[in-house]
């Protein structure tokens, strides 16, 4: 008797165990699945959100040198009005650089630095006229990933 209570003891206790084992396996198998969602769609909200700070900025970095390129003293093309007033500009706002470019593709920077900017597709567009943001570039005065507004 006591072997085959021992056997049905046995028997039970491993059946419990195998269906222990198999529901945990389970619950982690769905636990992970559910913890891969909720992960992949709180970083992809994150991104969106990214994405529409680094669109907004763009967007207010184009409005502020738009309103820098229509000032006067800007549109004199001569250098040294030019320098001023885009060094006032340059201590209140917060850019890596300010340049003009001449029809030529020259860039002058405010540090009395040329650099042929001409083959690059945002000061193309913007001697057509056309204001825009270029996409993330290795700065040549520079050598840093930059993003550069460019107006007319």
């Amino acid at each position: 008797m006591k072997s085959i209570g021992r056997k049905l003891l046995l028997l039970f206790g491993s059946l419990l165990l195998l269906v222990s084992v198999t529901l945990g396996a389970i619950a982690h198998i769905n636990t992970s699945q559910m913890l891969t969602e909720e992960v992949e769609y709180s970083l992809l909200n994150k991104a969106q959100d990214s994405a529409l700070l680094a669109e907004e900025r763009l967007s207010t970095s184009l409005s502020e040198i738009n309103a820098i390129a229509s000032r006067n003293a800007i549109s004199t093309m001569d250098w040294e009005i030019q320098k001023t007033a885009l060094e006032q500009d340059f201590e209140r706002l917060d850019y890596l650089a300010f340049a003009v470019v001449t029809p030529d593709g020259i860039a002058r920077y405010l540090d009395e630095s040329t650099i042929y900017l001409g083959d690059r597709n945002y000061v193309q567009q913007a001697l057509e006229g056309k204001s825009n943001v270029s996409d993330v570039i290795i700065s040549r005065a520079t050598n840093e990933s930059v993003a550069t507004s460019a107006k007319e």
